[in-house]
């Protein structure tokens, strides 16, 4: 299913040009872009204007919090965040199953202490995604998502 859902919303991407690795998610929000690139090793947050990050954020694949889609519910999603002095970072997208349009929204949610200090939305159309190689990425370190107990075990 994490392939069905790549193939609705993934978006060809001219993103990317400081990236070290692939781009696993890119969007324009206004004058500023949000980045997230995906090295072997690596996953790697930027935020600011095109090719002057404001804010760069980088976790190894292990230590990565990635929620992947549980696969039920009305909307297709997966998140990934990055902290930053107690402050979270959490990227992600949705998509509604149950439309014709199958409306795609993406953006950036800013929290302290639980509490939702921002949230940024994506610029329509300038959506690319592929959070579900970070999947892959973990299971490449040895790591399974457990999903009754939605976290990720080392040592699969």
């Amino acid at each position: 299913m994490r392939l069905l859902a790549l193939a609705i919303i993934a978006l060809p991407s001219v993103a990317g040009a400081a990236c070290r690795g692939d781009v696993v998610f890119d969007c324009d929000m206004g004058a500023k872009t949000v980045e997230v690139c995906l090295s072997a090793t690596t996953l790697t947050y930027e935020f600011g204007p095109p090719g002057k990050p404001e804010l760069t954020l980088s976790a190894p694949v292990q230590d990565a919090q990635y929620t992947p889609w549980p696969g039920i519910g009305s909307s297709i999603w997966e998140t990934v965040m990055f902290l930053n002095d107690g402050v979270a970072y959490e990227v992600w997208y949705s998509v509604d199953r149950n439309t014709d349009e199958h409306a795609f929204t993406a953006g950036i949610t800013v929290s302290q202490n639980e509490a939702t200090i921002a949230t940024l939305s994506c610029t329509p159309g300038t959506i690319v995604q592929n959070l579900s190689a970070i999947f892959d990425a973990k299971e490449s370190v040895g790591q399974c998502w457990d999903s009754r107990e939605r976290r990720w075990l080392s040592g699969c």
